[in-house]
């Protein structure tokens, strides 16, 4: 039986941490050390100890941040296989540490699959998300047998992997950027359907935009860092990388061709051209013009159907193979409304990043 040890990093405390330490004593597998490592605790997570005897905890009295944490952690563990949890995930599978052992075996680096406790509008919405980053790794695992991504709430790696990746980086998106390495080095990777946690989400709007800003800063720094070695990648798998950021953002297609849309000079030459298309009579124009405008707003809408419907259904067949709930209402909510937000809150990090050459002050500790 080989040795798992399982890390959880916690800032100050979690009210699903200690659920989540009762699930991993419960579950039989019997080679397993669970370690918390917690920053600037709260005093009831100082009390771990005392109420979860069987879990070795970390103390860290001021916050050193999840890298610095999960680097300090490491070492001191010695499971040949390392498995990763945030402290809001729920564990309500059967055996769920021996399916993360038997996915190790096969293969170097595991992403598991994530899916959200849908108990507010906001968690619904999220949920969508998740779907699309499973859908992605699912791509890249079993098209390419790598994945540039994995998100960092639940994943496991053997020991040795991790070392010969130097550990998790110094970046606000460590998932990501380890994840990079990983794919760069030729790591096999496996997204693992079968095995799976669920992810709690906020309710509060306004952490959900702390927490996408501080996403999108991250994913610029890796975008900026890394673009020679994507494109490169890009062109060696076009199909899945093109598949990959329609699915990761799907509304994106829509919000570029609104940049496209004809502007004030191209809608002066259009009325020009109209003037002499209706042979000088003025009463022509107006029917003219608004069967002109008609037909443009008609391709809007047409590539808005196809748009829609087109991942819609994607999402749809990717949500019955994975487990996840679809409802129509909810995902025209998150295409029309949610995903154009993230994409542009994406993009506005982007410019910031590159015209800035630096980040925005953030609520974490990198």
């Amino acid at each position: 039986m080989v040795r798992l040890s399982v890390i959880i990093p916690v800032y100050r405390g979690s009210k699903q941490l200690e659920p989540l330490l009762e699930a991993l004593r419960r579950d039989p597998y019997d080679d397993k050390e669970v370690v918390v490592v917690a920053d600037a605790p709260l005093p009831e997570t100082l009390g771990l100890p005392e109420r979860h005897p069987e879990t070795r905890v970390i103390f860290n009295e001021e916050r050193v941040g999840k890298v610095d944490a999960l680097n300090g952690a490491v070492p001191q563990t010695d499971g040949e296989y390392l498995l990763f949890l945030d402290a809001d995930v729920e564990i309500r599978q059967d055996c769920f540490l021996r399916r993360v052992v038997e996915a190790l075996d096969e293969y170097e680096l595991v992403d598991i699959k994530k899916l959200i406790v849908r108990d507010s509008p906001l968690a619904r919405l999220v949920s969508y998300d998740y779907l699309s980053s499973s859908l992605t790794n699912l791509l890249f695992s079993s098209l390419v047998g790598r994945s540039p991504q994995l998100n960092g709430a639940a994943f496991a790696v053997r020991r040795g992997t991790l070392q010969r990746l130097g550990g998790f980086p110094k970046a606000i998106c460590e998932d990501l950027e380890m994840a990079f390495a990983a794919y760069t080095l030729g790591v096999s990777f496996r997204f693992a359907e079968d095995i799976e946690v669920h992810n709690a989400v906020d309710p509060s709007l306004g952490r959900w935009v702390t927490q996408r800003r501080r996403w999108g800063i991250g994913l610029a720094h890796w975008i900026t860092g890394h673009i020679g070695a994507l494109l490169v990648n890009a062109a060696r798998n076009p199909h899945v990388f093109v598949a990959a950021l329609l699915v990761i953002f799907p509304s994106a297609p829509l919000i570029v061709m609104s940049f496209l849309l004809p502007n004030g000079l191209y809608m002066k030459l259009l009325s020009l051209v109209l003037m002499l298309l209706s042979g000088g009579h003025v009463l022509l124009v107006p029917p003219v013009y608004a069967i002109a405008l008609s037909l443009m707003v008609a391709k809007v809408l047409t590539a808005t159907t196809v748009s829609f419907v087109g991942t819609g259904v994607a999402f749809y067949v990717a949500s019955r193979r994975l487990g996840y709930r679809f409802n129509v209402v909810e995902y025209t909510a998150y295409f029309l409304f949610y995903n154009p937000a993230w994409f542009l809150m994406t993009v506005m990090s982007l410019m910031h990043v590159l015209v800035r050459r630096g980040s925005p002050e953030l609520d974490w500790k990198v």
